[in-house]
């Protein structure tokens, strides 16, 4: 498949050892478990970043997507908050309740 020879490239440009998990992380586990690496590389297949590639980036990790290198993760964490999150789901059900 193109995307893994991409991978398998970039991972031998950036000097890293490729680990793909064969078992499942439980969700309880993913922090010690993405603390464990560098770099993350997230799905190629849809054009957005996934909840682990959110993850990867709140332990840390850099983050490549289908778009390349994750430039931004302060704000993509910021944006992603508890508290951020929250307030834009208020304002969305606020605006539902008006309707």
């Amino acid at each position: 498949m193109e995307k893994e020879k991409i991978v398998r490239e970039k991972c031998a440009e950036m000097n890293l050892q490729l680990h793909v998990p064969n078992n499942f992380v439980p969700y309880f586990e993913m922090p010690s478990y993405l603390n464990k690496f560098e770099v993350f590389f997230d799905r190629f297949t849809i054009p957005s970043l996934s909840k682990t590639a959110l993850e990867a980036l709140a332990c840390g990790c850099t983050v490549i997507s289908w778009n390349g290198l994750v430039s931004n993760p302060e704000d993509i964490v910021r944006n992603h908050s508890l508290k951020a999150v929250t307030k834009k789901l208020q304002q969305i059900y606020e605006k539902m309740l008006k309707s």
